[in-house]
């Protein structure tokens, strides 16, 4: 079988390919990616140092083009099923580490072969999680309810505690912060929708670059805020997080 990266193609039978997968979880316990992560062994085969050389450098040049397709063809030619392609990755192909070169083991280093391993790795969703969250968290803040009491200064005593109010209003803030994994998520409805003091206040945060491929940005946040009035006591519990 034949290891190919991009255009570059390696000798056949000259690697050994250890292919692991790693599902990932938001923080909700719920999967919306994996990861596949491919460790590469194999050996150059020359003819002398020079001609070494010459094939380290076009390796070197050939993994430091990042997304590209690595893929395995059978004998015949064909298409294997281990396979790792930048279309339909949220990240693109990456080689993360290498390609290293551990030279000096034995006599026939640098001379008729060199011995090579470099990493590769790429991050796909799974399908039906574009809407999927990736973190939520909401808290309500409660306040007033009581009457209202003023110190006010005398010329000749102690300040007069006087009574202002006879009750201040009942006011209460829901506030939180949403995160969808491949879009911005819609936010929770207000809790009290008739007692809302004003407009919601709301911020979008720019989602995280993960590679350079159409679909390499995630994380998309919102943070919002309501606010609410009202003359009688206002009770309630956060959202919870459903989706």
């Amino acid at each position: 079988m034949q290891l190919k990266i991009g255009i570059y193609a390696f000798a056949v039978g000259s690697n050994k390919i250890t292919a692991g997968r790693r599902v990932l979880v938001n923080k909700g316990g719920q999967l919306y990616a994996y990861e596949l992560h491919w460790q590469i062994h194999g050996y150059l085969y020359c003819n002398g140092q020079a001609d070494a050389s010459a094939q380290i450098a076009a390796l070197n040049l050939a993994l430091s083009i990042p997304y590209q397709n690595v893929a395995l063809y059978n004998d015949d030619g064909s298409l294997s099923g281990t396979v790792m392609q930048n279309q339909g990755s949220t990240t693109g192909v990456l080689v993360v580490d290498g390609p290293n070169y551990p030279l000096g083991e034995y006599g026939a280093i640098y001379s008729t072969e060199v011995p090579f391993d470099f990493s590769v790795r790429a991050e796909f969703p799974f399908t039906g999680t574009a809407n999927l969250l990736l973190d939520f968290h909401e808290e309500l803040h409660f306040a007033g309810g009581l009457p209202i009491f003023v110190c006010k200064p005398s010329l000749n005593t102690v300040a007069q505690r006087q009574r202002t109010a006879f009750r201040e209003p009942y006011k209460a803030t829901q506030q939180g912060s949403i995160t969808g994994y491949l879009k911005y998520p819609t936010i929770p409805a207000p809790i009290w929708p008739n007692y809302l003091a004003k407009a919601p206040e709301t911020a979008r945060k720019s989602p995280e670059r993960k590679g350079n491929v159409p679909a390499a940005y995630q994380g998309y946040t919102i943070d919002y805020a309501y606010t609410f009035e009202s003359p009688y006591i206002l009770s309630g519990t956060p959202n919870l997080w459903i989706k």
